[in-house]
Order: C-alpha cells, then structure tokens, then sequence
C-alpha cells in the first residue's frame, strides 16, 4: 500500500499459528522482543476479548519505552472491547469505507482513537500472494504505514509525539466531534505529510482504497500548538 512506503524497517513477529490462532503469552513475547529489538511502532492487528496479566503488561512495557502500539478495535460490530486495543495508551483503529462512511464490522467505542479505510484493502495473502481484504485489521496497518512514514523523517519522535501529531491533523467525521464510531477521526495522509515536508508517495490520494482529502480543506492541519509541529518538521528541540 502506498502510505507505507517510508525509510523505515519491518521487523515481523509470528504469534499465531496456520489456522490463525495464538496464544497471548506468545503475543506478549512478540511484544517484548520487538521493543527490545528497537521497535519504535508496534502493530497489533488481533485481538482478544479476555486478556491475561501477561499481555497486559507486555502492552505496558512497550509503552513506558516511547513506543506507540495501534491495534484493530475488531470486527464483531458491537462496543465490547478487544484487547491491546482497550489497553490505556494503546491507538485503537476502527474501520469506515473509501466514502468515510461507518462500517457494519467495525467495533465502537469511547476507546476508540481514530478510522482509517478497512474495506477492500490490498493486503498480504498466503503463499505469498496479495489480496483484497476487508476488516479493522486493515485500517490499523495503513494507521501504522502512516506513523513509520513520519518516524522516518524524524527517528527522534516518542510514541506520544507520534499521537499528538495525528491527533492534531485528524479529520473528524461525526460533525466535526469526537464520537464512539470514529474516535477523532482519520488522517488524510497525503495532507499531513505535505504539512510536514515529507516527500509523497506518489498517487496515494487517487488510488483505488484511498479515503479522499474532505472537500474545501487547505493543506494545513490544525495546528495549536507551532512550536511542536516546528520540532517536528526539523527535528529540532524547541524548547528542551
């Protein structure tokens, strides 16, 4: 997928097995040894409706050390919580279509931080092959490409930072408030990395998948706080 293309390095944890199940203490050892092997941003898309002390405090961990974790929120259509995504500090990712229209899958929830597209995304498929899926498990990865696209251009940033940037350029959905549907919003990608001078990925806007920038919006996200975009921009510590 477009968004993801970046400077960045994938380091791919198998926690689950053929039938695509696997256990949480498998998962939290992904975790651990992720952090422990310099992962600045860890994607969960899975989830677990009961979570065990292990997971939980692996989650933790990873956390206290700057990394930003986004999980899927889940695909039951319903408000009950999935685990990472419930965790505090975790970035839960719902689901909408190419149209920012809600999604019948997509989990709800005041948990929820933002939406990304999660219907009919190209994705890795077995054996090698790619396919289109459909699913939050989708829309947590392009969240994922998004936040390694930027780290690229700026090693430095924290997990936090990371957040705070996206939180700061998200487009609401639900009259421009916060809801349980799409949290704060999702992010126009193309939008946000003009805003930080970060070279584009070229078609990312046009391709078939992609959510569309909103209509009569300029190229600046809000931005209250300049100082802190400036840092980000340059890398420099305003500040500090």
């Amino acid at each position: 997928f477009p968004v993801t293309i970046s400077r960045s390095k994938i380091l791919n944890l198998k926690i689950a097995s053929g039938t695509g199940f696997g256990s949480q203490v498998a998962a939290a050892d992904a975790i651990r040894y992720a952090v422990d092997n310099g992962a600045k941003i860890i994607n969960c898309s899975w989830g677990y409706f009961v979570y065990n002390q292990v997971l939980k405090e692996a989650v933790e961990y990873a956390l206290s050390q700057g990394v930003m974790v986004i999980a899927a929120m889940g695909n039951d259509g319903n408000s009950l919580k999935q685990f990472p995504a419930g965790f505090p500090g975790v970035t839960a990712v719902g689901a909408i279509d190419s149209k920012l229209n809600y999604t019948s899958f997509s989990n709800i929830g005041d948990h929820v931080a933002f939406v990304e597209n999660g219907v009919d995304i190209l994705s890795a498929a077995p054996g090698g092959k790619t396919a289109k899926l459909t699913g939050t498990s989708q829309s947590a990865a392009i969240l994922s490409g998004i936040a390694s696209r930027i780290l690229s251009y700026n090693p430095r940033l924290t997990g936090q930072e990371l957040g705070t940037i996206m939180l700061l350029s998200a487009e609401p959905i639900a009259d421009g408030q916060r809801s349980a549907n799409s949290g704060n919003g999702y992010i126009v990608a193309e939008k946000l990395f003009r805003s930080l001078n970060i070279p584009s990925a070229n078609g990312f806007i046009a391709e078939e998948g992609a959510i569309p920038e909103p209509a009569n919006s300029d190229d600046t996200p809000k931005k209250s706080d300049e100082a802190f975009f400036e840092r980000i921009v340059t890398g420099k510590q305003i500040g500090r």
